[in-house]
């Protein structure tokens, strides 16, 4: 294909053409004459004749390459979809039991793997030396026991290995850290594999966390592997996923040919961030459910002391020695997850073992441990294996917890950034670390510190507080975090955007939701000073915020104010948010109806930013209401209710409430234009704003249901009022909804028949839309790609295929821009639509449909 790309780049190069000239010359559609040049999918033959004779080159050799290439793609495809396919535009690299999915611009998007993990066997030497080894769940050191009627419903949602009536079905399994999720999958896992199943592991792209070890990976040989016949699809940590690749890893799991497909994701919580997957999913007719693992007290197969005496059963013969003396007060809710209670019993055989007092809170049981696991890294420092001082090695250990394991040169970059207190070079230092903490990803450092809450404890620990757990505090902790995240920059008030600033944040606030004083003194001061820094943390994290009950109000108010309107990405955390402070901002209002209705009308919008039209059109009535009490509105509050009653119409719309969605909006543009009659000439500034805003009220009301020539009438007067206000000035300036009106003109015309001057508006809102994203795109591209959908329509309507063709490229560039900027909306609608440009791309085009 590079030569047939060749000849055609030479022939338009050598007569000073461009790529018009060759659509014009081969009678074929921009999409085709791209697909030549090089595009993501190999030509027809019957387009590369017509190529051949358009640029009078023989068509013998270029075919003999098209067949080349078309060979080539087919064994590609072939190896790729041996148990793996994504989607057309996407790679996928098969590498016996792996399989990577890459974007078209070389991201890797996820990670495949099909294992299980297998039983860690350590030494008895090994386990005293670093009990910690001990907790980790994919080492099961412990037998599983317990959670019956968990498995049971698992079992259930699976069901046989056959085909069945749901070849593809997702469940989501959540619960606090600690408690089991991951013991539970692996115990699901095995048992799914014994019953035929084949169980693979995804992890995304970006994550180089450690996992469970791929089952005798290296004894596998590569190249095609057996196509499975039904799969279990495993997924930890999906919570932290960007909502877009999460989307688009569940559309592959679609594209699984006939076998039946199980998708078990992994989470903390079934927050606000799983409303955009599911709504996805209920789209494509897929299955889903959810099942929150509930703590140990309410499973009816084993109790606290039951797990407690197991444990303490597999601890002692890992570290030979005999049982603990006495017993342990499990009570309280430091002792609710599976995690906690394994930890009380490995600090029990430990002190046993070393003639030493027990510990007694969940606090002290976590200090009693990580001094077991300082004293590891005090013997390697004997022994000479390491050289770096042990506070030192404590701060790496520390900074890897935070950061997440990491390539060499960020690895080095990071522990630069937060300064470790050592005479040892950097790169000494990582390679010290990784002797404590081998690397699970080949090519990474800074392994964290695992099990994921023994980690976060040691966080709390390091950071000084309780006098009683002093002997762990280091001052150098209290700072760390903001050296890590924002260093030393001055043009950047909230830091650089670094690999570990997201898993940085989302520790921390996972560590600071159970340790007050990880709070108080370094959560809450970054979000104060730096409350545009959080949302880089994602939606799953910022909505744990409101879970912390140490934040006060007012912090959490700044963030939720910072944060945008209409982002996919974080909308469920504002919405999350905004719940929460409900309550605070309306006591903050007291009697004052005004500061109400802005509380009201806040939580409206962004309840409908997540698709609870219900409830927002609740709150929006709520503002209406109050609104209709009040007797003594000046101008500009009726200039407030009336951009209220605008947005009520819109929430009244989505909501299927059509009539009240209509009265709203006339209600607004009758405000609005009553008040211009009163404004003029005495306030022409808020006469400006109230024309203005008028332009968008008529712009909504000609877009909802009503007879064509009503739409039309009313999109007329929407354009004369914004020529009213832009005179002979620019048609494409902000806060003008001129082109919208256009827009809704040009298709109430169409709908009336009169094609050609319905063309003239939707191609004016086109180039305005144009002009208007370029100046700012976040806010006019999204509208820009209503324009060509509608100027498209257009064009289909009238037969008019190669300028069909021509919107449908641009549509396609604007989606691109978009679904890089805000995938989870766009994702889907660009891939949608680059199908479509493939159809043009044919000798024919799609034809009219």
């Amino acid at each position: 294909m590079r030569e047939l790309k060749s000849s055609l780049q030479e022939a338009k190069e050598s007569q000073g053409k461009t790529e018009a000239w060759l659509v014009e010359v081969t009678k074929l559609s921009r999409g085709a004459v791209r697909s030549c040049l090089g595009g993501p999918s190999v030509p027809r033959a019957d387009t590369v004749k017509r190529v051949s004779r358009s640029l009078k080159v023989r068509p013998g050799p270029l075919l003999e390459l098209l067949k080349q290439a078309r060979n080539e793609e087919k064994r590609r495809r072939t190896e790729s979809r041996t148990w793996w396919d994504a989607g057309w535009s996407r790679k996928v690299l098969v590498n016996g039991a792996n399989a990577q999915v890459r974007e078209e611009d070389g991201r890797t998007s996820y990670f495949v793997t099909r294992s299980v993990p297998l039983r860690r066997r350590f030494s008895s030497q090994e386990a005293r030396d670093q009990p910690s080894l001990l907790l980790r769940a994919e080492h099961q050191q412990i037998g599983f026991v317990g959670r019956e009627p968990a498995l049971t419903t698992l079992r259930e949602w699976r069901g046989p290995a056959g085909s069945g009536p749901a070849p593809v079905s997702v469940w989501l399994l959540h619960g606090p850290g600690g408690q089991g999720k991951s013991r539970l999958a692996i115990e699901f896992g095995r048992e799914s594999r014994q019953k035929g199943w084949t169980v693979v592991q995804v992890r995304h792209g970006t994550d180089r966390s450690s996992g469970a070890a791929p089952e005798h990976a290296s004894a596998r040989k590569p190249g095609r592997q057996p196509e499975p016949v039904a799969l279990l699809v495993i997924v930890d940590y999906a919570e932290r996923w960007p909502q877009q690749d999460l989307i688009d890893f569940l559309s592959d799991c679609r594209e699984q040919g006939t076998r039946r497909v199980r998708v078990l994701l992994i989470a903390r919580s079934a927050g606000g961030w799983w409303s955009t997957p599911t709504r996805h999913l209920t789209d494509w007719g897929v299955p889903f459910g959810d099942l929150l693992l509930d703590p140990l007290d309410h499973d009816e197969g084993v109790d606290r002391p039951t797990l407690y005496a197991r444990a303490c059963e597999y601890f002692a013969s890992a570290v030979d020695t005999g049982p603990p003396e006495g017993s342990r007060d499990l009570s309280g809710d430091g002792f609710s997850t599976v995690l906690a209670v394994h930890m009380a019993a490995l600090a029990d055989i430990e002190a046993g073992r070393r003639d030493e007092a027990s510990p007694g809170s969940r606090a002290g049981i976590s200090d009693y441990l990580m001094k077991r696991e300082r004293e590891h890294w005090e013997g390697l420092k004997k022994s000479g294996r390491v050289t770096v001082e042990t506070d030192a090695f404590a701060q790496v250990v520390y900074t890897a917890t935070l950061t997440g394991a990491l390539p060499p040169d960020e690895a080095r970059a990071a522990l630069a950034r937060v300064g470790i207190r050592s005479k040892e070079l950097t790169a000494s230092i990582v390679n010290d670390h990784a002797i404590a903490y081998p690397a699970h990803q080949f090519g990474t450092k800074l392994e964290p510190l695992h099990p994921d809450l023994f980690g976060e404890d040691f966080l709390a620990l390091l950071l000084p507080a309780d006098p009683a757990l002093s002997l762990l505090s280091d001052d150098w902790a209290v700072d760390a975090p903001r050296r890590l995240i924002i260093g030393g920059t001055g043009d950047a008030p909230d830091g650089e955007d670094t690999p570990w600033t997201k898993p940085a944040l989302i520790t921390l606030i996972e560590t600071a939701r159970r340790w007050e004083h990880v709070t108080v003194r370094q959560l809450v001061p970054l979000l104060t000073d730096h409350p545009g820094l959080f949302l880089r943390a994602g939606s799953a994290a910022l909505s744990r915020l409101a879970d912390n009950r140490w934040i006060p109000e007012a912090v959490l108010d700044t963030i939720e104010t910072r944060l945008p309107f209409n982002d996919v990405e974080l909308e469920a955390a504002a919405a999350v948010l905004a719940e929460r402070l409900t309550a605070f901002r309306l006591g903050c209002a007291g009697d004052d109806p005004y500061a109400r209705v802005q509380v009201h009308r806040s939580l409206a919008l962004r309840m409908e930013g997540i698709g609870e039209y219900a409830r927002a059109a609740a709150e929006i009535r709520t503002d209406l209401e109050i609104r209709l009490r009040l007797t003594d509105m000046d101008e500009s509050q009726l200039a407030e209710w009336a951009l209220d009653l605008d947005w009520a119409g819109i929430i009244f719309h989505r909501n299927g409430d059509l009539q009240q969605a209509l009265d709203a909006s006339r209600k607004a543009a009758e405000i609005y234009t009553d008040l211009l009659g009163r404004l003029e000439p005495g306030n022409p500034e808020l006469a400006d704003k109230c024309r203005r805003r008028l332009t968008y009220a008529l712009a909504n009301i000609s877009a909802r249901q009503l007879p064509a020539s009503v739409r039309r009438d009313t999109a007329y007067e929407g354009i004369r009022q914004s020529y009213l206000l832009i005179g002979e000035g620019d048609p494409t300036q902000d806060d003008v909804e001129l082109a919208g009106c256009l827009q809704n003109l040009g298709n109430a015309l169409r709908d009336l028949g009169e094609f050609e001057e319905a063309q003239l508006h939707l191609e004016k809102a086109v180039d305005i839309r144009r002009t208007q994203a370029r100046r700012n795109f976040g806010r006019y591209a999204p509208l820009l790609a209503s324009s060509f959908y509608a100027l498209r329509a257009q064009y289909l309507m009238q037969r008019d295929m190669p300028l069909a063709a021509a919107t449908t490229d641009g549509l396609v560039g604007i989606l691109r821009q978009l679904a890089q900027a805000n995938e989870a909306v766009y994702g889907n609608q660009l891939k949608q639509e680059e199908k479509v440009l493939r159809r043009f791309a044919g000798p024919d085009g799609p034809g009219p449909h």
